[in-house]
């Protein structure tokens, strides 16, 4: 079977993947995870206090069950209307993030896009964050999948924004 690209959370499993599979044609790729024990509980990597203002975080891909529109629609609401707010947006594709947002017209200091190369460098953006934004898709994918982001929200003790369709589907966990 073939795929567009593969994601995969750490290296190992990249690796892994490779073994089993071989070299493929499609893209693949490490997001990392941003729970790590170590990274987590290690209190140099706050950089902001969280309560200095209210700090969104999405910790992940552009893939289309992530409603990546939805999210950034909702960060220019806020953006508008919350004082202080800030939004940070760490993903793979930085390029690719900014040119979607300025799409629908969100351009502003106090929107960050970045990406992390390891699971502390996503676990310090969760860390400097108020609340994780969880937004899914109604779909197949969606339908079978528990979200990684998930717990790496619940694990750096962040509340979460989701859409409806991830608390209806997913209120059991």
């Amino acid at each position: 079977r073939e795929a567009d690209w593969i994601n995969c959370v750490t290296e190992a499993l990249s690796k892994k993947m490779r073994f089993r599979f071989g070299e493929r044609k499609s893209a693949l790729s490490v997001v990392p995870s941003g729970i790590s024990k170590t990274a987590l509980l290690d209190s140099s990597l706050v950089s902001l206090d969280r309560h200095d203002e209210l700090t969104f975080v999405y910790a992940g891909s552009m893939a289309p069950w992530q409603q990546w529109e939805r999210m950034v629609y909702f960060a220019k609401l806020a953006v508008a209307s919350i004082h202080p707010v800030r939004f940070t947006f760490v993903t793979q594709d930085v390029r690719r993030a900014r040119e979607l947002a300025r799409n629908v017209g969100l351009e502003s200091s106090r929107v960050n896009f970045c990406s992390a190369s390891s699971s502390r460098g996503v676990a310090t953006y969760l860390r400097s964050s108020s609340v994780g934004l969880l937004f899914r898709a109604n779909d197949d994918v969606n339908q079978v999948s528990a979200p990684v982001k998930l717990a790496e929200y619940l694990a750096a003790g962040l509340p979460i924004v989701a859409s409806d369709f991830f608390f209806e589907n997913f209120s059991g966990l």
